[in-house]
């Protein structure tokens, strides 16, 4: 299944600037690539912008569907809420 497709992953962000060494681990539910197009746009509410947009923004970089990594795949929410703190 090709990566955007996938749903019910824990997964990380890697910042796709080669000098930084930024990255964020998330789970979801939403299909990957969906999820990953909300870090491009900030949120209605300023106190749900995503930290990956935040960092984007200020640092002027961006990253693309090749600097995600599915870590895992899990159904169960809480199941991957723990391995999402794991990671």
């Amino acid at each position: 299944m090709p990566k955007e497709k996938r749903a019910n992953v824990v997964y990380g962000v890697r910042c796709g600037d080669k000098d930084c060494q930024e990255s964020y681990f998330r789970e979801t539910r939403q299909a990957l690539g969906a999820k990953t197009n909300w870090y491009r746009r900030p949120s209605s509410d300023l106190a749900q912008t995503s930290a990956v947009y935040t960092h984007l923004k200020s640092a002027g970089h961006a990253f693309s569907l090749e600097d995600v990594v599915v870590l895992d795949r899990e159904e169960q929410w809480h199941r991957r809420g723990a391995k999402e703190s794991i990671w």
